[in-house]
């Protein structure tokens, strides 16, 4: 243990280690902000992926009983 008491105190007795300790906090903020846009972007593809396989889930279904299929313009042609 390097330093003990309340902030106040040391950074009255070791501002070297109040600047390493805020340098850290920076560093580590900085990549909890790299991470989360990461995780963003995983999840909008997982989201695009899973429209993307419910869309050609219902897709074949409907074309299979015959309820609709769609042109090569993507209108909606009913049989």
């Amino acid at each position: 243990m390097r330093a003990q008491g309340s902030l106040t105190e040391i950074e009255a007795n070791d501002r070297e280690l109040v600047r390493n300790w805020r340098a850290a906090m920076s560093r580590e903020a900085l990549e909890e902000k790299r991470n989360a846009r990461s995780e963003a972007a995983r999840e909008r593809w997982q989201l695009l992926k899973l429209v993307s396989r419910i869309g050609i889930q219902l897709k074949h279904r409907n074309i299979v009983d015959g309820t609709w299929q769609t042109d090569e313009q993507a209108h909606v042609v009913r049989k």
